[in-house]
């Protein structure tokens, strides 16, 4: 269900069509009665999967598109206690009108990133299905109706994820290495003591196209910033972080922050002394990830190989933004 916004007021039309090519054409030719591709928004509800071809086609057809969680509508009106799609369509067309620099642009990817994305959650999927048959396997010993039969059955399981999963990471490397840009950064990512395969995939397929990243917004954005609390002059708590964003993003990082306390005596000796001054193990490692991230970034933008013993020329300088 679709609904214009044009000078400031609702247009009262609605429009319905399906998500296919066909429908696709309709809508097109719809918008294009109230606007052209450089003079619009297009906002639309945040559903996965099911959305991903019409986004991709308005994007290509050069429409600007913005993609939206519902929750957003709370700022245009609260109507908790109605819902309906044409409900939705009005609140997110005014919500577009009324916050457009607050709208999340979306930004096309090559279809070599796509094709990372997919193959990335596909061995995802297999790596868990694989760590369940494994405890299966493992809790056999304490079974009395454990059978050698099943235990074959489980192992074949085991091999089948483990040769899936050993084809899914040749395929993703050879894609990489097919664009040199991209296989660029992976190896500068890959140098950085830690980081592996899977969190420069990962960091591929988020940030892949721009050049300039910032950590503290990446920090903040996947919930590893430290912010205060602060209330006039008797509210005050500790810095901390939010612990909320991308869970898949989190558990890389988090993964990444032991390897490197646990293999580079850099990360080590700073761990060490963090917990002989009583600071609690997950602070200490959110700490690191914080580290790891200002390392990654600040490569990512020189494109320059990681080099674990350089020191700046200049001193660092705090900065308030």
């Amino acid at each position: 269900m679709w609904t214009v916004v044009k000078d400031d007021k609702p247009l009262k039309t609605t429009f319905a069509t399906t998500n296919d090519p066909t429908g696709h054409k309709q809508l097109d030719d719809w918008l294009s009665l109230a606007a052209t591709p450089q003079q619009a928004v297009i906002c639309l509800e945040n559903t996965g999967l099911y959305d991903e071809k019409l986004v991709d086609w308005l994007t290509v057809s050069g429409w600007c598109v913005a993609v939206e969680n519902t929750s957003v509508l709370s700022k245009v009106r609260n109507n908790a206690y109605r819902k309906s799609d044409a409900l939705d369509a009005d609140l997110l067309a005014e919500y577009a009108y009324r916050f457009t620099d607050q709208l999340s642009i979306h930004h096309s990817q090559p279809p070599v990133i796509k094709e990372i994305q997919l193959l990335y959650r596909e061995r995802r999927r297999l790596v868990s299905q694989r760590a369940s048959v494994k405890q299966l396997v493992g809790e056999s010993g304490y079974r009395i109706t454990s059978t050698a039969f099943a235990k074959q059955l489980w192992e074949q399981q085991i091999q089948f994820y483990t040769n899936a999963i050993n084809e899914i990471e040749k395929r993703i490397h050879t894609l990489i290495k097919s664009d040199s840009e991209m296989s660029r950064y992976y190896k500068i990512l890959v140098s950085i003591a830690g980081i592996g395969p899977i969190a420069s995939w990962l960091w591929l397929t988020t940030f892949y196209g721009q050049h300039r990243l910032i950590a503290r917004r990446i920090a903040s954005r996947f919930g590893f910033a430290p912010h205060e609390k602060r209330s006039g002059t008797s509210v005050r708590s500790p810095r901390r972080s939010s612990g909320h964003g991308n869970s898949e993003m989190r558990k890389v990082m988090t993964m990444c922050a032991r390897s490197a306390a646990t293999h580079h005596p850099r990360f080590a000796l700073y761990r060490q002394r963090k917990l002989q001054e009583g600071k609690p193990p997950q602070l200490v490692t959110n700490n690191i990830i914080n580290k790891l991230i200002r390392i990654m970034t600040a490569i990512w933008n020189s494109g320059e190989i990681y080099d674990e013993n350089h020191s700046p020329c200049l001193p660092q300088i705090a900065s308030s933004s």
